[in-house]
């Protein structure tokens, strides 16, 4: 995508093997989780559609289905926004997080196999090359590649759709702690110490780096509500900015 491409990216062109709105679903989903388009900023059907060079239909096909996902709100006579972010959700998303994932990590064999970690290890490495070059799609990529590992090492490989789930519900925050403290870096390292003390034969230490991983995104998310409380739906300014 070039860099002037907008949020959305570059007009849409046919032959993807989806249908338009599925297209212009997924464009917009990706660029309010990516936080380009940023918690209760306005949408305008006429501008996506001048942007993505599409008709009115499958935008507001698109529009409707993400209102169902909770990505976007409607406010009759007012208009539509990118949903805000709700705190109570988010440290209920990394509560259940903490919750699952320790208790998966405390399952793990307590040697693992050279191949498991040597695995864990490639992701870290993908994980790490990613963070450097500010990749973002390829720094989610390997994360949700480490965290989904580690449950299927657990043996609870379908943990990961409950896991997976409440990582969306605080995507937005990752999004944004990756650009405004580099969170990415300290995240691969934290992986990696989690894979250092598996391959040291310590998973109570290990489940202890994880916890303290999981953690640190509970502390970025309390610090970016204090940097941006008009991304979130505090009832006391909830969409009076747009009105």
């Amino acid at each position: 995508m070039k860099a002037d491409a907008g949020p959305l990216g570059s007009p849409i062109a046919p032959g993807s093997g989806r249908s338009m709105r599925e297209e212009v679903q997924e464009r917009l989903r990706d660029a309010i989780q990516s936080v380009r388009l940023p918690p209760g900023h306005a949408l305008s059907e006429n501008e996506i559609v001048d942007m993505l060079h599409v008709s009115r239909t499958p935008v507001r096909e698109a529009l409707q289905r993400l209102t169902n996902e909770g990505l976007i709100h409607v406010v009759p006579q007012v208009g539509t926004f990118v949903t805000r972010m709700d705190r109570a959700r988010v440290r209920e998303a990394l509560f259940m997080r903490e919750a699952i994932e320790c208790a998966a990590l405390d399952r793990v064999p307590d040697t693992l196999h050279k191949d498991d970690l040597k695995s864990l290890q490639r992701i870290v490495a993908d994980h790490r090359r990613a963070a450097r070059s500010a990749d973002a799609a390829a720094i989610f990529a390997a994360d949700d590649a480490f965290h989904r590992a580690l449950l299927e090492l657990a043996g609870v490989p379908g943990a990961w759709r409950y896991v997976r789930e409440a990582r969306e519900m605080h995507r937005r925050i990752r999004a944004l702690s990756h650009a405004e403290y580099d969170s990415a870096r300290r995240s691969a390292a934290q992986h990696a110490s989690v894979v250092a003390e598996l391959a040291a034969g310590r998973k109570s230490a290990a489940v202890e780096r994880l916890r303290d991983h999981i953690r640190m995104n509970a502390a970025l998310a309390e610090d970016i509500a204090r940097r941006h409380p008009e991304y979130f739906n505090d009832e006391s300014h909830e969409w009076r900015r747009a009105m």
